[in-house]
């Protein structure tokens, strides 16, 4: 992948992507659903993503949870130019 290429249009155009692991996520033992409690983002977070959200035109996360789930460069490519395209209207 050519990073160049990505910083420079993500620079252009004002954009931070932010990979956020499991520790941007809550984590509940009681839930019936551990995907679920792991699913909502701590306060800490929403507070880095306020702030970048001022120093940024848009901010684009994405969740550790998403990632994981997709086994191939290919994948993994093709959500980020999607996710791009939807929240930040950027065609890389």
């Amino acid at each position: 992948m050519d990073t160049s290429l990505w910083t420079s249009t993500l620079s252009e155009h004002e954009v931070a992507v932010e990979f956020d692991g499991p520790t941007h996520y809550y984590h509940n033992t009681d839930s019936s659903s551990s995907r679920d409690a792991s699913m909502k983002r701590t306060a800490k977070k929403e507070l880095r993503d306020l702030f970048l959200a001022k120093q940024c035109a848009k901010v684009v996360t994405v969740p550790w949870f998403e990632w994981r789930a997709l086994n191939t460069f290919e994948a993994r490519r093709a959500y980020v130019k999607k996710k791009l395209a939807k929240e930040a209207g950027v065609d890389v």
